[in-house]
């Protein structure tokens, strides 16, 4: 076994990932030119990309685990790039890594710096750069949020990714498009010049075309949503990468499907009519180019509200399928129940039902998977029977559902907190070479968001789902059973007879809460689905 004096663990950092002079790939080739140098031997390298050091709560797994192998024992020394690598928080959460460092024996080195903390009196000079780098976040907060705050006193929205209907970028305002427009120019303005947000206009013409025909009453949500996919129309995260649900180490890119709640969104923007809302309020000057009047969109917003509140829709169909809209492809997209139709001449007509992806047909260039509705469903039936006499199926702990879901709800404030981060940087004139990486890392942060929001669901499923799976194993469990094979036996086939019976919605939220199944490329029956099962909250070990 090593002696870990002779180890060195390397941790790497970067807010936004990019190319360049500090780079994790440099910082990691550096680092092991320091070490070699040392005679000492890399053991494992800890990297937090994209991950900020200077934000409140945020997570950084591998900065834990950094600390935890030193306190452990596991290796003697951690190596960082420079001390702002580490943190940015300053000499609280410095001062609290020297106290663990030191308590194990530990070293820690900060390579840019020229620093070691076993070298006497270095204590003083790494809070002292703990606390420059502190500031030097606060100040370039401060300067990046009255940036922004600038910008919309001009009139200019936060960029982001850009808006169905609009250009990404900005575009130099004439006065003569500002007559067109009917804005008038500011003294500053004229002497300085302007901007605006322009229209792209195959989308914007798309936009006007909805609220015609929605005011009209000749379309519905549901269907521009098809037809906006069918066209091919980008939403704002369409090619963009996410975090695979069932799979959180990978990453799928998001397909160009538009649902009715997004174009919903899409149609009541207040930026339709031109008007820019900042910190919930309508600043008095805007510089966004509008889709359509502001009466128009008064009357659309006024019309969706009227049909939601005033004239509630009847409630749909109630599902007919255990795993419609459950059940995902291998591309990760949710699977439907659907009917399928065979007949040879003269013979009976066969019917077919399957769960088949909602991508194959705006996605027809990717391999999308179907499978017969009896095969999936028998086989989370048989995992339910599985786990009933392993003894690993039970109702989730409400206590720690709610804890978890407050943890979650934490974890989703922390990316809003860095998402607002990375947008300051794009904001900020000095960091104009930051600007597009700035970009990419609020689209991965709209994808992470996005994961969190699954695992939230998760467990709100799980909460909903505690009530019916606890009357489900009363009813299955009623009677006396005898602790044997038999015994057992009859409790699964009670189960069985019970959860055929059972409320379809209460099943359905019962299979949320406990599957994120997918359908498998490739293989036969029920060897084609995945089950993937969630960590149920219930104190015990999550079922396998």
């Amino acid at each position: 076994m090593t002696d870990p004096s002779q180890l060195v663990d390397l941790y790497l950092r970067l807010s936004v990932d990019r190319d360049g002079k500090d780079s994790l790939d440099r910082q990691e080739k550096d680092l092991r030119a320091w070490a070699k140098a040392e005679g000492l031997t890399v053991r494992s390298v800890w990297s937090d990309a994209g991950k900020s050091g200077y934000q409140k709560g945020v997570v950084r797994e591998n900065f834990d685990n950094a600390i935890l192998a030193i306190t452990k024992g596991e290796v003697r020394t951690l190596a960082v790039w420079k001390l702002d690598r580490l943190s940015r928080r300053g000499a609280g959460q410095v001062g609290l890594v020297l106290d663990k460092i030191e308590d194990a024996d530990g070293r820690l080195v900060f390579y840019k710096d020229n620093l070691d903390s076993t070298v006497q009196n270095s204590r003083l000079l790494i809070i002292m750069v703990s606390e420059q780098a502190r500031a030097e976040s606060a100040n370039t907060s401060l300067r990046v949020s009255a940036k922004i705050a600038s910008d919309a006193a001009k009139g200019l929205p936060a960029k982001g990714l850009r808006p169905f209907g609009w250009e990404s970028g900005r575009a130099t305002l004439t006065p003569e498009k500002a007559d067109e427009l009917g804005w008038t120019l500011s003294d500053d303005e004229k002497a300085h010049g302007a901007v605006y947000v322009p229209v792209r206009e195959s989308e914007a013409g798309v936009i006007r075309d909805a609220y015609r025909r929605v005011l009209d009453g000749t379309a519905s949500m549901w269907g521009l949503a098809r037809e906006w996919t069918e066209a091919g129309y980008a939403t704002a995260v369409t090619g963009t990468e996410r975090v695979d649900r069932t799979r959180p180490t990978e990453k799928k890119k998001v397909p160009g499907v538009w649902v009715a709640s997004t174009v919903r969104q899409t149609l009541i923007r207040p930026r339709n009519a031109g008007i820019l809302v900042a910190k919930g309020v309508e600043m008095p000057v805007s510089r966004i180019e509008p889709i359509v009047t502001r009466e128009e969109w008064e009357s659309l917003t006024a019309y969706l509200a009227n049909l939601k509140t005033s004239q509630p829709q009847k409630p749909g169909p109630k599902a007919t399928y255990l795993l419609s809209g459950i059940i995902e492809c291998a591309c990760g997209e949710r699977c439907y129940g659907s009917v399928s139709y065979s007949q040879r001449k003269g013979g009976p007509r066969n019917v077919y039902y399957f769960y088949m992806c909602r991508n194959r047909l705006s996605d027809p260039d990717n391999k999308h998977t179907s499978i017969k509705v009896d095969i999936a469903n028998g086989r989370v039936m048989d995992d339910l029977v599985l786990q009933l006499l392993k003894g690993t199926l039970r109702a989730p702990d409400a206590d720690a559902l709610s804890t978890k879901l407050a943890a979650l709800n934490a974890e989703l404030a922390d990316n809003a907190e860095a998402s607002d981060l990375a947008t300051e940087i794009i904001f900020d004139p000095k960091r104009k070479n930051l600007h597009k990486k700035a970009d990419a890392r609020l689209k991965v942060l709209e994808t992470e968001r996005a994961a969190l929001v699954a695992q939230r669901d998760t467990l709100a499923a799980q909460r909903a789902e505690g009530g019916a799976l606890g009357e489900l194993l009363d009813q299955a469990q009623a009677g006396k059973i005898e602790p044997t094979y038999a015994g057992a036996m009859e409790w699964a086939q009670r189960f069985a007879d019970v959860f055929r019976e059972f409320p379809m919605e209460k099943k359905r939220d019962m299979i949320k809460a406990l599957y994120r199944p997918r359908i498998k490329r490739g293989g036969r029956g029920a060897d084609r689905i995945e089950l993937n099962p969630t960590e149920l909250i219930t104190g015990a070990q999550p079922h396998s």
